[in-house]
């Protein structure tokens, strides 16, 4: 019904707003208003829904726009202690209507969304609903994937003690969100990522914090990891900088960032701070894709649109506690309250006024002076607030102070009683609110830390980083605006947008308090009817005139109900014609005339809208009537000539269907006629040609016949003439010969028949007969090889004379020009001539070292690989021009690139191909002078530093000064503590091969391996288009040969005459850096064998030393370069801890294994164990260990830094030590003197240089003392004591203010220890002290006599960080972080096993230890191996040394008088060192019981030997006794014993296992096989178990009977695929 005709209803309001709208086609507005929970959400939904419905079409643009609702709803609303959905955000929804009044799209604008509310809540309210909806709908395997579990298990969602509400059901709320998010086109990604922020949010929440101390300043650390990670993982962020935003801050002074901790509140105040920016951020993107997909923009601009705004903002708030929300909400209120009485009361009575109507006017409250007070007088509220915000030192207090003098005098303000109350009141419209001021400065900066956006920036969801994309974009130095300026601006916006519409407004009235349905408490609901002055509106609708239209619009609209008057543009006295308009109706009262406009009351206006549409029905029935008939004639006349013209054309087109049947009738009866003419004709002409073919056929092929007939007669005469001939005269020849023998047998037959019997005569001579007749033989074979040979040679020469037939060849320059870059070196002989290079043939393999058999390499030529390996039409020939393709099939892309540009360098260095036109001439300038060169080339740079660029020093800095600045004065400062920044671990970690899993477990994506493919491509384009050197071309050469197996195989021979000698020095240096591929390997064998006698014994030896310790990491050094041109091995100056030196011998394969061997035997150690080699630059210190590092490697590694470093290569001033790294726990000086002397010396100079540091003066005092003993004998004399302390005590320890008196104190303690010590006292031999001091520091610094390692935690118990190193040592093994703190540690008796597992990939291999608490700890390094075999190693030797052993169950002696002894599970046993008679049988030990004290013989299957060399703990024992009879259990049915069993006298039957077959017929492991090895206790196997499951894929089959067959080699690993 019409508005006014019924009780007032909602839409009826909407009807009316949509019809004044469309009539006066006027932008409208609905304001709808009232307190928390009085159903203005619920008003503004059904207003909605109205206009969705009214406004004529069924469109996608009204469902988007209903559908927005249940999303905004879940995440603005939240359920409080006046209302189940209590909208905590102010919501303007305007509505875009045509000219049609349909709808064209929305826009919703929002306002001040509740942040606080995110991180708590009051007691008995919610979070917003969207995360308990999305934690009751989500189905559970999402749940699982987003680590979300139940409402009561988050912080965020239990403050309030409320969890559950009674609005609606969360699962199908839920549901209906998602419907909505899909019809508002959110993609299945966007979802996705919404529900990811809001788990993040959730876990976020949980995070935990405790307090701590760092630096003597307060700190904070996070108590729960885990949770910080599952955060960390929901918002694809680094944990470890997740963690480092929350607990530190950074701050900017001086351009310098300044990390420092912050404590416990401010670090929960820094994470509810990132809950809140992330949620309202998420909130304001999710109303902007809300816009995006609503609102439609104008095409057209002359087309016009209306609009109809809603405004649902949040109801007037009183709570208990009141804050800065609060108090923005209210002032909204006010400010809606004051548009509402302006437009009310002021606007209309004013404009009474102005009209000259008869009007009395009504007294309204008016809330200006609260307005002007809170926002917009000089020094208001929100200035106040907003001023001291700004201020580094504002705080709530002084904000309070402010507010207290410049508003306690107006009467709007209430200052609090006391002074000590920290809060103020506002007497507003509904009533006096008192606002607390706590964290009320801190809530409108809203601050949001650079920290946290740093790691908003870093993360990996798009969303996120989009939510701040904003925040990220602006500039740093422009503060922010506070978030009361922000509501401010925002609401003076929406009055703007008010006052530009026509209003309607609507008061929600709250029944009561009690959310209660169907009750009306009368006095809840008068006090809102007074304070929102509804009883002034009532009287002031009631006298007043709420309708008003100019006059010209009233005539236009209602001249239709006097159809005297003229048309409306002809009226000149419109007031007159208004009134006659009046009197028509019969109105006499309830209207007035203005001066320009009719003033209506309700009821006269629905009058005249009645009068109007009975006047236009009547109207539009004598339209509808003429024109029904106009039309029904219009319909029958048209009609009749349709029929006409149908007849016509009916009767046209039956006769022309006729006529066409006709035509083709005849037309098909000819053809049949004309094809039964031609068929006959062709079958006549087919035959005749049949009969004819085969008579012409048959004459041509026997023609043909008979002319290769004649042609192979021919052949066939004189092959067989001149092979008849051939055999004629070796036949003849033959004879002859036989003749000859025949008649020289028969002589000598007659000659020996005179000194023996006839028989014996005729024997001896056939026998001599016979072997003159093998000597012709042998004859014939040896002239048809040298005939072969010949010819081969012939064809050789006869190639070589074709191209460069008048070239002479100086060799001796030809080695000179090579190595040019090579200083002048007269210490060494001259290299050999290389005259003999021309001859070819000449064969050298019964000279070569090789380990291959002669009879198997003569059959592998050069011209056979061509052959079987080659693609396309290459062949073995060299080619003097860059080729167009690999000579291999190569599948990767980048290795066939490489390639090329390999085969052209070589061309170049051998002198077959000339440097790039554009190149400048060659320079002969020493590298390093070339390496300063701005302009050089990039390719002079070693190619394996570019590659993988492990220089010394990689992490340190460039410069001694830098260096120093970061690590002290040197490696020899001062350290804080015992195990401060060590040393050792400095030189154990600069060196070893680091582990790649730092780097590579984030995974490499597409896009990375294509970038580093263009990459590699273009360097090797650029090196190829620039002018090189000799010394660049052997550098890219031997770089990509090291790097790049595959192309291993291209190197290959050269018949140029020209450029022989360049082709065998490049081989030479190759063969000593890597070795050829597999398939190569022989022919290059073979090939070597066939070259010059000057080079070939040199190669071959080289590629046999690279065979035997595999291929190198870097390109030849200086020293190699050097070796190579004179071919004489390399010397190496070693320098020992006691100060000698010793010149070692090697070569460009030697190994850190072979060095110290050759060192310790030089050295005559017994003991060499734990001694390794370090090399030296500068202040920069690399370990190259003891195993199968080459040292040409860490040399090379040394002049690559130096050249960085602008020093010249051949220069380069490293050293090279020989010192004790690692003691095994069995360590005895007393065994090898030279080792002790070795150690001692190491001990002493690092604690003068402060390697090894004490807690103590005592101790140091201590040391000293005996190295003066050592050094001087008994007798102590303080003055030389004085002078001799430098060389005792470190320079730190000596400085001070007054030098002397230090020196007098350190000499005083020095000497009062020599004075007490044991051996001063009682004359113990100098080499005993020294043996006590080295046993002092192995149990002092066991850390810095350790082996490290650095490694990855894959699995086990939780440690503070992943990224660890293994520390492993004579104690036992330790895990430690880059700052050496401690972060677990295990001792060998509490090791279970060790286990490592090797790998072909790129991550290394991973290890394992097991503790016997059962604590497993899961690794990878790229040194997993070592560390197994290294802890392996000292488990097997304790066990073999140790002297205890631990009961692993009960054992009771069978009866009295025996000798076996009796114990408990957990008895600690010691044995015997006695020799027992042999009555105890195999597999029993003797031993004495700890706690019993009896001694006895005892099962070994009952006891756990441990491995230990002193009596373990208690703690330890009992462990070791549950554990071993856990593990005795497990293997019982296999027959296992805890110890390890005797299998050498094992007589049981015998067995067929496939582990015995595969010993015998798998091929050995290599290092690409995974070999994995247990190091336990109760079992080891010392033999390969290559026979076990194994999931990673091979590169050789098994069985050893196919490595010679490479199709089944093949075969068989692609079945085992």
């Amino acid at each position: 019904q019409p508005f006014g005709e019924l009780s007032p209803h909602i839409y009826a309001i909407a009807n009316h707003v949509y019809n004044t709208m469309t009539i006066e086609h006027l932008d409208q507005c609905l304001i709808i208003s009232g307190e928390s929970g009085a159903g203005k959400t619920e008003s503004a939904k059904l207003v909605l829904q109205y206009l969705a419905t009214v406004s004529g079409r069924n469109s996608s643009i009204e469902q988007q726009v209903i559908e927005a609702n249940p999303i905004l709803e879940a995440f603005g609303n939240a359920k409080t202690i006046r209302n189940d959905n209590s909208s905590r955000f102010g919501k303007y929804t305007e509505i875009n209507f045509n000219d049609y009044g349909v709808i064209e799209g929305a826009h919703v604008e929002q306002y001040l969304l509740e942040k606080s509310r995110i991180v708590n809540q009051m007691k008995d309210e919610r979070n917003y609903h969207i995360f308990y909806r999305m934690l009751a709908g989500l189905p559970n395997d999402e749940k699982a994937r987003l680590q979300l579990s139940q409402p009561t298990d988050y912080y965020y969602l239990t403050r309030g003690n409320c969890t559950t509400c009674q609005y609606g059901d969360e699962k199908e709320m839920f549901d209906q969100i998602y419907k909505a998010m899909q019809v508002l086109n959110f993609t299945t990604d966007e979802t996705k990522s919404i529900f990811e922020v809001l788990a993040g949010i959730l876990n976020l929440g949980n995070i935990k914090f405790t307090e701590t101390v760092v630096e003597n300043l307060e700190a904070c650390e996070i108590s729960n990891a885990k949770q910080a990670k599952i955060t960390a993982g929901l918002l694809q962020v680094k944990t470890s900088d997740f963690t480092e935003s929350l607990t530190t801050r950074t701050t900017l002074t001086g351009g310098e960032k300044i990390l420092s901790p912050v404590e416990l509140s401010k670090a929960i105040n820094v994470r509810d701070a990132l809950a809140k920016g992330i949620y309202s951020r998420l909130f304001v993107w999710i109303v902007s894709k809300i816009n995006y997909s609503i609102y439609k923009f104008l095409t057209n601009k002359a087309h016009h649109r209306t609009s109809i705004g809603v405004l649902d903002i949040f109801g007037f708030e009183k709570l208990e506690i009141n804050s800065f929300e609060q108090l923005c909400i209210n002032f909204a209120n006010e400010s809606l309250q004051q548009y509402f009485v302006k437009y009310i009361f002021k606007l209309e009575q004013s404009e009474y006024t102005k009209e000259g109507i008869n009007w009395q006017g009504i007294k309204f409250t008016d809330n200006q002076s609260v307005l002007d007070m809170i926002a917009y007088k000089p020094m208001n509220i929100i200035s106040i607030i907003d001023e001291e915000s700004r201020f580094p030192r504002g705080t709530d207090s002084t904000m309070l102070s402010k507010l207290h003098q410049h508003h306690s005098k107006n009467s709007a303000y209430i200052k609090p009683k006391s002074q000590m109350e920290a809060n103020f009141s506002i007497s507003h419209y509904a009533g006096v609110v008192k606002y607390h001021c706590r964290e009320m400065l801190e809530k409108n900066r809203d601050a949001f830390s650079g920290d946290l956006l740093e790691i908003v920036q870093s993360s990996k969801l798009v969303l996120l980083r989009e939510l701040f994309q904003k925040d990220l974009a602006r500039e740093s130095r422009k503060l922010p605006l506070t978030v009361g300026i922000q509501f401010k601006k925002s609401l003076d916006s929406l009055l703007r947008t008010l006052g530009d519409c026509q209003p309607m407004f609507i008061r929600c009235i709250k029944p009561n308090n009690d959310k209660r349905p169907k009750l009306f408490d009368r006095t809840v609901c008068t006090r809102q009817l007074r304070y929102s002055g509804m009883m002034e509106t009532i009287k002031i609708r009631v006298a007043g005139y709420p309708v008003r239209h100019l006059y010209s619009d009233f005539i236009k609209r209602y001249r239709v109900l006097d159809s005297k008057l003229p048309h409306y543009n002809k009226i000149k006295d419109v007031k007159n014609a208004s009134s006659r308009i009046m009197a028509k109706i019969n109105v006499k009262t309830g209207f007035q005339c203005g001066k320009t406009k009719l003033f209506l009351k309700d009821m006269v206006q629905e009058s005249l809208e009645k009068a109007r549409e009975d006047a236009l029905l009547a109207c539009v029935i004598m339209i509808q009537k003429t024109y029904r008939g106009y039309v029904c004639r219009s319909s029958f006349v048209e009609l009749r000539n349709s029929v006409i013209v149908i007849q016509k054309n009916w009767k046209a087109q039956t006769t022309r269907e006729n006529y066409i049947k006709m035509r083709l009738g005849f037309l098909r009866l000819q053809a049949v006629i004309a094809s039964q003419r031609v068929a006959k004709d062709y079958k006549a002409k087919r035959s005749i040609i049949c009969r004819f073919q085969p008579y012409i056929r048959g004459y041509l092929v026997r023609q043909e016949f008979t002319k290769k007939r004649i042609s192979i007669i021919r052949i066939q005469a004189t092959i067989r003439m001149m092979i008849a001939r051939k055999l004629y005269l070796k036949t003849i020849q033959q004879k002859r010969r036989r003749e000859e023998i025949e008649q020289i047998r028969i002589a000598e037959e007659k000659k020996l028949a005179k000194k023996m019997n006839k028989d014996q005569a005729r024997k001896q001579a056939e026998a001599l007969q016979q072997q003159r007749l093998l000597e012709i033989e042998k004859e014939k074979r040896d002239r048809e090889e040298k005939e072969r040979r010949e010819l081969q040679e012939k064809q050789i020469r006869i190639e070589l004379a074709a191209t460069k037939a008048n070239e002479v060849i100086d060799h001796s320059r030809v080695v000179d020009q090579i190595f040019d870059f090579l200083p002048d070196d007269d210490k060494g002989g001259s290299s050999q001539d290389l005259s003999e290079i021309a001859n070819v043939a000449q064969d050298n393999a019964g000279n070569s070292n090789s380990n291959i058999a002669e009879e198997s390499i003569s059959n592998y030529q050069f011209s056979k690989f061509a052959a079987t390996y080659f693609v396309g039409d290459a062949t073995a020939v060299i080619l003097r021009k860059p080729i167009k393709r690999p000579l291999l099939d190569l599948v990767n892309e980048q290795d066939r690139a490489i390639a090329l540009s390999i085969w052209i360098t070589i061309l170049r260095f051998m002198g077959d191909l000339p440097e790039p036109k554009a190149a400048a001439p060659e320079s002969h300038a020493e590298p390093q002078q070339q390496s300063k060169d701005p302009d050089a080339p990039e390719a002079s740079l070693s190619i394996i530093h570019k590659l993988y660029n492990k220089t010394i020093g990689r992490k340190g800095p460039k410069h001694k000064k830098d260096f120093e600045q970061q690590n002290g004065d040197s490696v020899r400062s001062n350290r804080s503590g015992s195990y401060g920044k060590s040393v050792l671990k400095y030189f154990t970690l600069t060196q070893r091969k680091k582990s790649k899993h730092r780097a590579e477990i984030s995974s490499i994506g597409k896009q990375g391996k294509e970038q580093e493919l263009d990459a590699a491509i273009k360097d090797a384009a650029g090196f190829l288009q620039k002018h090189t050197t000799n010394l660049e071309k052997i550098r890219f050469v031997i770089g990509h040969g090291i790097q790049r197996k595959d192309l291993r195989q291209q190197l290959t021979e050269n018949h140029s005459k020209s450029s022989y000698a360049r082709g065998w020095i490049l081989m030479s240096l190759c063969l000593g850096c890597f070795m050829p591929s597999s398939k190569l390997e022989k022919y290059l064998v073979c090939f070597i064998r066939e070259g010059p006698a000057g080079y070939a014994p040199y190669c071959e030896e080289r590629l046999n030393r690279t065979f035997t310790n595999g291929s190198r990491q870097q390109a030849p050094c200086w020293l190699e370069l050097q070796a190579t041109k004179l071919r004489e091995t390399v010397k190496i100056p070693i320098t020992f801890m006691d100060g000698t030196n010793i010149t070692a011998t090697t070569d460009s394969a030697s190994t850190a294994r072979e060095l110290c061997s050759q060192l310790a035997q030089k050295k005559a150690l017994k003991d060499k164990f734990g001694f390794s080699l370090y090399i030296a630059l500068h202040d920069k210190v690399s370990c190259l260990g003891s195993g199968d590092d080459h040292v040409m490697d860490a040399i090379a590694q040394c002049e690559v830094y130096a050249r960085d470093q602008g020093y010249p290569e051949r220069h380069t001033p490293w050293r090279m030590f020989f010192r004790k790294e690692i003691f095994a726990p069995w360590q005895n000086g007393t065994n090898d003197p030279i080792n002790t002397n070795l150690i001692y010396y190491q001990i002493i100079r690092g604690v003068q240089h402060g390697e090894y540091k004490c807690d103590k003066d005592e101790e140091l005092a201590e040391i000293a003392a005996q190295q003066y003993y050592i050094e001087q004998g008994t007798h102590l004399k303080k003055d030389k004591l004085s002078e001799m302390l430098e060389n005792y005590i470190p320079k730190s320890s000596l400085q001070g203010t007054k030098s002397s008196k230090v020196i007098d104190k350190w000499a005083t303690m020095v000497s009062n220890s020599f004075k007490k010590a044991y051996y001063t006292q009682n004359r113990i031999e100098r080499q005993q002290v020294k043996e006590g001091l080295v046993n002092f520091a192995m149990n002092r610094w066991p850390l810095f006599f350790s082996r490290f390692y650095e490694a990855f935690k894959f699995s086990g118990p939780s440690l503070p960080k992943n990224e660890v190193i293994i520390a492993v040592n004579w104690t036992g093994i330790y895990i430690v972080d880059e700052y050496e703190r401690l972060l677990a540690e295990c001792s060998y008796p509490e090791l279970a096993n060790v286990t490592s597992t090797m790998s072909s990939s790129k991550y290394g291999s991973s290890f394992s230890f097991t503790t016997i608490k059962g604590d497993e700890y899961m690794f990878t390094s790229t040194n997993g191996e070592d560390i197994k075999n290294l802890v392996g190693g000292f488990l097997d030797g304790l066990r073999q040394r140790s002297k205890y052993v631990v009961a692993i169950m009960d054992y009771s002696n069978p009866g009295e008088g025996s000798s076996v002894l009796s114990f408990r599970k957990g008895d600690l046993i010691k044995l015997s060192d006695l020799v027992r008679e042999p009555t105890s049988h195999v597999g029993w030990k003797f031993g004495n019981c700890i706690r019993t004290g009896r001694s006895g013989d005892f099962p070994a299957e009952c006891v756990y030997q441990i491995p230990t060399l002193v009596k373990p703990a208690d703690d330890i024992v009992e462990s070791l006794a549950t554990y071993g009879s856990q593990v005795y259990r497990k293997n019982l049915n296999g027959g296992l014993d805890p110890n390890r069993i005797d299998e050498n006298n094992y007589d049981g039957s015998e067995t067929y296992t496939l582990e015995a077959y595969a010993q015998e017929n798998f091929t050995p492991f290599k290092k690409s096989f995974q070999k994995t090895i247990s190091r336990s206790g109760f079992k080891r196997k010392d033999k390969e178990r290559n026979w076990i499951c194994s999931r990673e894929p091979i590169k050789h089959p098994l069985l050893k009977n196919l490595i010679e067959q490479d199709d089944l080699c093949a075969d068989a690993v692609k079945i085992f695929l």
